[in-house]
């Protein structure tokens, strides 16, 4: 399901457009970067001079591992850091089980005990007790009848009954129509943060989306990126995750906090998104807006859950925390 308010949007503070797939937003990016403006373009070239130093320099900024070249930024297009990831998983959760302990609670709650007539489930004897009564007729046509129905009673042999119908027990699996959560994460961080720090808030995402399937809630996941510059507001949105399919931890970590990813091919597409507006864009490919962001989305799509940044464990934890307290209400 893809939210029809966000078809892209233009004014004189923010410029938006909205790709409704990584491959739509890769198609628009290509096609900008080879019609460039000459001053856009020598900052294109920046991108790639940055690059090649920060290789030779064998520096963290892309994560580890550390890239060898120019090449394998141009060409990446899987996420490195599974290793990191599954070392940090289990940290993540363990400070979550103790951050949110109402969440096993939560998980039983949608199973109500429910009881019929109809011999579905379990016979539960608690319940037929409540209306037990003897059932044992009384014969009076003949001497002989009354002696046998009185030593019937008086040894037992009569048949108990219950006036209580609803005797079997079953847990009802009632069927809920779940609202669709549409989740935005603004990707990116600043350039003094090292690579490894960029992966918590994708990891704070996959845990979010996995309590969401586990509870069979719809949900969809945008991915928001742009600065302001020398012009207005540039920002794109596009959809990782739609309500439909399943979760892809390499698709949902490459676009949301892979820095060997977002640091080259993810600027690229910044300088494409200010191109496209008609704008230059500066050498330091601008400002990140977390706050003009916000209030532009939450105008656009009121039940919007936003994502904050997280560079550590505990902020993905209060993060992971924050936005399923908000599910769950």
């Amino acid at each position: 399901m893809i939210p029809p308010h966000l078809s892209g949007s233009e004014s004189a503070f923010l410029h938006h457009r909205h790709f409704r797939s990584v491959e739509e937003q890769r198609a628009f990016t290509q096609e900008e970067l080879s019609r460039l403006s000459p001053a856009n373009r020598i900052v294109l070239r920046y991108i790639d001079t940055v690059a090649a130093s920060k290789i030779r320099l064998q520096s963290d900024w892309y994560g580890h591992p550390k890239p060898q070249s120019l090449e394998e930024l141009q060409n990446h297009q899987s996420f490195l850091g599974m290793d990191r990831f599954r070392q940090l998983q289990p940290e993540i959760r363990q400070y979550l089980n103790r951050f949110l302990p109402f969440l096993r609670e939560e998980e039983q709650r949608h199973r109500r005990l429910r009881y019929n007539a109809r011999g579905l489930g379990v016979f539960s004897f608690d319940r037929a007790a409540m209306g037990l009564f003897r059932h044992q007729p009384i014969r009076t046509d003949s001497p002989a009848a009354i002696t046998q129905t009185q030593l019937g009673i008086a040894l037992g042999r009569t048949r108990v009954r219950t006036s209580v119908r609803e005797v079997y027990a079953y847990f009802e699996e009632k069927p809920q129509q779940k609202k669709t959560m549409r989740l935005y994460l603004y990707i990116g961080g600043a350039s003094k943060l090292s690579g490894d720090q960029l992966y918590y808030t994708g990891l704070a995402c996959t845990e979010v989306i996995r309590y969401m399937e586990a509870r069979r809630i719809p949900s969809v996941l945008t991915v928001v990126s742009g600065t302001t510059s020398l012009g207005p507001l540039c920002i794109s949105t596009t959809v990782i995750k739609d309500a439909e399919t399943p979760l892809d931890i390499n698709q949902l970590l490459l676009h949301c906090s892979d820095p060997r990813y977002y640091r080259y091919q993810g600027f690229q597409h910044i300088v494409a998104l200010h191109n496209a507006a008609g704008y230059r864009i500066e050498h330091n490919l601008g400002e990140r807006q977390p706050g003009q962001v916000k209030a532009y989305l939450l105008e656009q799509d009121p039940d919007a859950l936003l994502f904050g940044d997280s560079h550590s464990i505990q902020e993905a934890v209060q993060e992971v925390a924050r936005m399923i307290e908000k599910i769950s209400s």
